[in-house]
């Protein structure tokens, strides 16, 4: 293997979310419209604690822009950043629109977890 094909970590970036911010946000479509695609908002109608999904996805999101970068002034929505939890991969980040251009040619692990308080999310940029 040459250097040229060696992967490197572009970025991390961690995020941790209170649960009860969330309380009050599984009927708020507003809120879920402004944060999650349809994608992520039809598979969290079969979650059973939907504020611990929430919180996770929420803290998730965070933690995947830190990884990236500054991404203020560069046009980011919430929904340009999609997780998807595939039964072959684990959680898979896709990257939309603005999220694509800013941070397109790089992979994105993440992992979450929660307590019955709070929900972290650690994710890693790698410049593929």
């Amino acid at each position: 293997m040459s250097i040229d094909d060696k992967r490197r970590i572009e970025g991390v970036g961690i995020d941790v979310a209170d649960m009860e911010r969330f309380a009050d946000k599984g009927g708020d479509a507003a809120f879920l419209e402004r944060l999650f695609t349809i994608k992520e908002r039809a598979d969290m109608s079969f979650k059973k604690n939907i504020v611990g999904h929430i919180a996770q996805s929420f803290a998730a999101k965070e933690a995947i822009i830190k990884a990236l970068g500054n991404l203020s002034g560069k046009g980011v929505n919430w929904v340009d950043i999609e997780i998807e939890n595939s039964p072959d991969a684990g959680l898979v980040v896709n990257l939309h629109n603005a999220a694509l251009k800013a941070g397109g040619g790089k992979k994105i692990f993440l992992s979450v977890a929660c307590t019955k308080k709070r929900a972290v999310a650690f994710a890693v940029a790698e410049q593929l």
